[in-house]
């Protein structure tokens, strides 16, 4: 069952990267619209966020996460 729910979440990111592309969008971070950079994209190519962003996004979620605790 886990591995068809993170079956089912990558064929969703696929989708959206499709769509992405379609409108000219794949390849720029969603929050701050700076280009993710290739190296980036080819180890992740369903990465929405640049490193820092993502680094970033991690940590608030850590913190959140141990403040719920």
């Amino acid at each position: 069952l886990l591995t068809h729910e993170r079956r089912l979440k990558l064929l969703r990111q696929i989708d959206l990267a499709l769509q992405r592309i379609q409108q000219g969008e794949y390849g720029y971070c969603l929050e701050t619209g700076d280009d993710i950079g290739i190296k980036r994209l080819l180890l992740n190519p369903v990465a929405l966020y640049t490193v820092e962003v993502q680094e970033e996004l991690e940590l608030h979620s850590l913190q959140s996460s141990s403040s719920e605790n």
